[in-house]
């Protein structure tokens, strides 16, 4: 008799664990949604690549604090040097020249430019108890490539989003936002170096 309650309860244990575990899978990623203007080739190392911070002045707010007008201000602010940071990292990483875009940039130079048009925090309490994508967060952008020279001509038009994915548990409070933006910009950088 002993056994058999021994073996339910490591039963219960197992099952407890796996709900958990299928509560926290799922991956945040960064996502191509739409491509409007495609590269036409992989850019050379050799261009200079300079990267704007995106414009969040008309991102539409959702979720957790979207209606605290302090927090608003504060992730128009730090989204998008959360988004050019990656991108600027990744492409240094591949061994691009990139750089934040400034009054000095060649006019050979190509440019990356954004819009964030949503941040939606989603709801943390909904993914810490539910997850499997319960509350998720999303960031989206729309992204134009030109040269310096002839910013009239765009060269790639894009809309991408970071979303947060299934994860919940106990990373359900974490800053998805800033995750999100993040892999965003990972994504987009990826796709300027063909992968």
């Amino acid at each position: 008799m002993k056994t058999l309650r021994q073996l339910n309860s490591r039963f219960l244990i197992f099952c407890s664990l796996l709900v958990v575990a299928m509560a926290m899978s799922g991956c945040a990623t960064g996502k191509i949604e739409q491509v409007r203007t495609g590269l036409t080739g992989r850019i050379p190392k050799t261009d200079q690549i300079y990267v704007k911070d995106f414009d969040a002045s008309k991102a539409v707010f959702k979720g957790d604090y979207s209606d605290v007008p302090e927090k608003v201000a504060l992730q128009q602010e730090r989204i998008p040097m959360i988004i050019s940071e990656a991108i600027i990292d990744r492409l240094q990483h591949e061994r691009y020249d990139a750089r934040k875009f400034s009054a000095q940039t060649p006019s050979d130079a190509l440019v990356v430019d954004g819009e964030i048009t949503l941040v939606d925090s989603g709801s943390a309490a909904a993914r810490f108890w539910v997850g499997v994508g319960a509350g998720r967060s999303t960031v989206r952008a729309n992204v134009r490539l030109y040269r310096a020279s002839d910013p009239a001509r765009t060269i790639a038009n894009l809309q991408l989003a970071g979303i947060s994915g299934g994860r919940g548990g106990f990373t359900g409070y974490e800053d998805w936002v800033a995750i999100n933006a993040k892999d965003l910009g990972t994504k987009l950088a990826k796709y300027l170096d063909g992968k």
